[in-house]
């Protein structure tokens, strides 16, 4: 094993059994190359040759290169053009060779030196000095290149390889955690190694962006890194003292050990292989391409040919005319010299097209030839790739045999071997089997006797706080612990009230939230009601405590209290519902992503994010048109609001507008601000609306919610438009019950003279005669009307610029201002100044 790892760890070994594999070129690789990449190369080359001490300290400071990575993936566009600082990344790569680069990339996995933190293992470019990682002296560079220490023996890799290799490394620390998670391995340091492992063996290699079906020269040199990574990790953990007894254990690593490089073998020579059929392909492209060619100058040297017949026939035809002609001698000149010039033109015309048709056969014969070279050399290839795959096929079927025949005993094999051993069972091996059996029944009776986390007499309720780095809960002593385990589907909110497990593994949420009041300070305890036989219980500290307090105080079960450390109640909480506006911090912690459903269709739905941003979308399950839905990382549903209200009630949404209610019949019709007249859709049953009452609408004029009077008289009401419905040939009105009239109560209004039956209707039932002249007629005609009337009610949203000064001006009676024209609203304004 050691020899083995030792050979793995030089350098000349890689470059001789996998330098092979990069025949590739710069140009091949660029045109795999994505925006991303792009950017984040321009990136560590701009600080690189300009400032390089920075660039230096970037190496070793991981927390600013994840910074830099997430803040790239945000920004950067999927499709641009190429452009200067492409050209630039494309001149740095160049100034080495792709075997050199390759070779680099296999060699700083190996050499450079890495952290394990919760179980993730991430490396750094740096030296060590005691505990910690400094960043390297710019003497440490030479010429490009970076000196790294292997097994005591100086490796000198290229600041290009260190770019390319601090990228791959990002990308694939985004998914650490979840392989670390989905890790079965049984001893905790080695995790980190084995999910690497498991991850390569299970031919997962997508999952570790090697795609072996495209983009062949990325995947060969990110499997140079990933390959590198998985060996050191594997070799790194055999070596551990921690697994010197671990015999079984060591041996399986080493079975890993070799499967890996045995993967690596078969996973470049697949990449290489695909890369080199689509240069076939692409050749093959080609030489249909001269073909066609060929075939299209043979055709036009036909037409060239038949066209010179064709003159050639006309030649003859006029020497035959011209003999017959011998008598006038001044015609037979004349035709003799235009028949000349005819030849002498077709003659040229003859010339150039043997000329095209000569250097067009000498192109495509040259062509061919080429191609008919590199076709053999790149069938020698393949034939000699096929010929080592045959190989290490061989080889690989011999080491699974051998592995077969070392195979473990498994527990079935173990149960059918146990008959043997019971009728030949010594007394001693009694007593050992009897100790045997009392452990088995203890660990199946603590297993069966295990709890659930709801029911755990240890669990504590605080409140909570979400920051960036995650969900922390505080249980009133001012200190903060991160909520661990909590469910995709769940999202959390400022001041919330959550229970945790003595851990802080999440429990469950509560609908109440967290509010100072002024005997905060003798709070030792926050708890969920429990109320039996009309006395309220709660558990504390693993012990269930009875509550004391007030007789008029209320509370119910499973209700948030605070209590003091003699279990008196402190203080009650606000119980209220959650809006999008609650949960946006802890949904973007969790990097989900808010989305309204505007269509639904067949195929999918259409989309459009906080950003205002549309875009079609397949979703796991069924969704209806205007929902509310949050997607995970995988675009899974993990949230559905089907009436949308948690999003258009908060402010995220700016779609929605003000509406006054005109109509209510069978239906509702509303009047939005912007004079739009409309029906207004999903109402709920328990919301009753009168007419003149102020609405908020969305986009789709749904309902959302209805605007309280007080916050009315802060907006100028929409004008209400009086709408007839024929049903049958009659007149469909809105039947309500008329008062008595007080002919003492005479009212003015002086506004919206296209309304005036509404008013009317309106101000009637509560007892006014009402008359009313338009705000934005002739003053006279307002001047007139004021001389009758002691109540004057002038709307000022409804009047022209003129007619307001002069009613400053001529009108000596007092009037009542108001700044809607809602019915609802101005009567409010007049028995408020009445």
């Amino acid at each position: 094993m050691m020899i083995m790892m030792q050979d793995v760890l030089k350098k000349e070994t890689l470059q001789q059994n996998l330098s092979r594999y990069t025949k590739f070129t710069h140009k091949d690789w660029f045109l795999e190359l994505s925006n991303l990449e792009m950017a984040f190369f321009e990136e560590y080359i701009d600080l690189y040759h300009n400032k390089p001490q920075e660039f230096l300290e970037l190496l070793v400071n991981r927390k600013k290169q994840m910074t830099i990575f997430q803040k790239l993936s945000k920004t950067v566009k999927h499709k641009a053009s190429k452009n200067e600082q492409s050209e630039t990344v494309e001149q740095f790569f160049e100034q080495v060779s792709m075997d050199r680069l390759f070779t680099d990339l296999s060699a700083i996995p190996l050499a450079a030196p890495y952290e394990v933190d919760k179980n993730v293992a991430q490396f750094v470019i740096g030296k060590k000095e005691g505990d910690e990682f400094i960043a390297f002296d710019a003497t440490d560079f030479y010429d490009g290149k970076l000196h790294l220490i292997v097994q005591e023996q100086s490796v000198v890799v290229t600041v290009q390889a260190l770019i390319y290799f601090i990228f791959v490394n990002e990308m694939q620390h985004r998914f650490d955690e979840e392989r670390i998670v989905s890790s079965k391995c049984e001893y905790p340091e080695a995790i980190f190694a084995k999910s690497y492992a498991d991850i390569v063996l299970a031919d997962k290699l997508k999952d570790l962006f090697i795609l072996k079906q495209a983009n062949f020269a990325t995947s060969i040199l990110i499997a140079a890194v990933t390959f590198g990574k998985t060996i050191r990790f594997v070799s790194d953990v055999y070596w551990l003292p921690a697994f010197e007894e671990a015999q079984a254990f060591r041996e399986e690593l080493h079975d890993n050990l070799i499967e890996i490089i045995s993967k690596r073998e078969e996973t470049l020579s697949i990449c290489n292989e695909n890369f080199l059929a689509k240069k076939i392909e692409k050749l093959e492209q080609k030489e249909k391409l001269h073909l066609k060619k060929q075939v299209e100058l043979q055709q036009k040297w036909e037409k060239q040919k038949e066209k010179y017949d064709e003159q050639l026939e006309k030649v003859r035809a006029l020497k035959h005319e011209l003999n017959a002609k011998d008598n006038v001698k001044v015609q037979h000149l004349e035709a003799d010299k235009q028949l000349t010039e005819q030849v002498i033109d077709l003659k040229q015309q003859v010339k150039t097209a043997k000329d095209d048709l000569r250097e067009g056969k000498k192109e495509h014969q040259k062509e061919l030839a080429t191609t008919n070279k590199k076709l053999k050399e790149v069938a020698a290839e393949n034939e000699r790739l096929v010929g080592n795959v045959s190989v290490l096929q061989q080889q690989l079927t011999a080491e699974k045999r051998v592995k077969l025949q070392n195979e473990e005993l498994t527990f079935e094999k173990w149960l059918q071997k146990g008959p043997d051993f019971l009728h030949n069972m010594t007394l001693e091996q009694e007593q050992k089997l009897k100790g045997f059996i009392a452990i088995a029944e203890n660990m199946m009776c603590e297993r069966s006797l295990a709890l659930p986390k709801t029911d755990l007499a240890t669990n504590r309720i605080g409140y909570c706080k979400v920051k960036e780095e995650g969900h922390f809960i505080n249980f009133g002593d001012g200190q903060w612990h991160e909520i661990l385990d909590i469910p995709q589907h769940i999202y959390l909110s400022d001041a919330q009230f959550v229970e945790v497990t003595k851990d802080f593994e999440f429990v469950r949420p509560f609908h109440y939230h967290y509010s100072e009041g002024p005997m905060d300070h003798s709070i030792t305890h926050f708890v969920a009601v429990e109320e039996r036989h009309n006395q309220a219980f709660a558990k504390v500290d693993g012990k269930t405590t009875q509550i004391k307090y007030r007789d008029n105080a209320f509370i119910k079960h499973d209700q948030v209290i605070s209590i003091n450390m003699q279990g008196e109640l402190v203080s009650y909480y606000q119980s209220r519902s959650i809006q999008l506006d609650d949960w946006l911090q802890s949904i973007h912690v969790k990097r989900h992503e808010p989305l309204y459903v505007l269509m639904a269709l067949a195929n999918g739905y259409v989309v459009r994010g906080l950003d205002g941003n549309q875009r079609f979308i397949e979703l796991d399950q069924d969704v209806l048109a205007h929902s509310f839905v949050i997607l995970d990382e995988q675009e899974h549903v993990q949230f559905v609001d089907q009436s949308g209200l948690m999003y258009k009630r908060s402010t995220m949404y700016k779609y929605k507008q003000l509406a006054s209610v005109s109509e209510i019949d069978e239906d509702i019709y509303v009047l939005k601000q912007n004079q739009e007249y409309v029906q207004l859709h999903d109402v709920p049953h328990q919301v009753t609306i009168d007419l003149g009452d102020m609405v908020w609408v969305d986009e789709s004029n749904r309902f959302i919610k209805l605007m309280e009077v007080a916050m009315e008289e802060q907006y100028m009401a929409v004008d209400t438009i009086e709408k007839k419905l024929l049903d049958g040939g009659r007149k469909v009105t809105r039947k309500t019950p008329k008062a008595q009239v007080d002919k003492d109560k005479e009212l003015l209004i002086i506004g919206n003279i296209r309304i005036s039956e509404r008013y009317k209707k309106y101000f009637g039932e509560h007892g006014y005669e009402v008359e009313v002249v338009d705000g934005t007629g002739p003053f006279e005609k307002i001047r007139q009307a004021c001389s009758k009337y002691n109540t004057i009610l002038y709307s000022t949203a409804f009047t022209s610029h003129k007619n307001s000064g002069k009613m400053n001006i001529e009108v000596t009676k007092p009037y009542i201002l108001c700044d809607s024209t809602a019915p609802k609203v101005m009567h409010f304004a007049l028995e408020s100044a009445v």
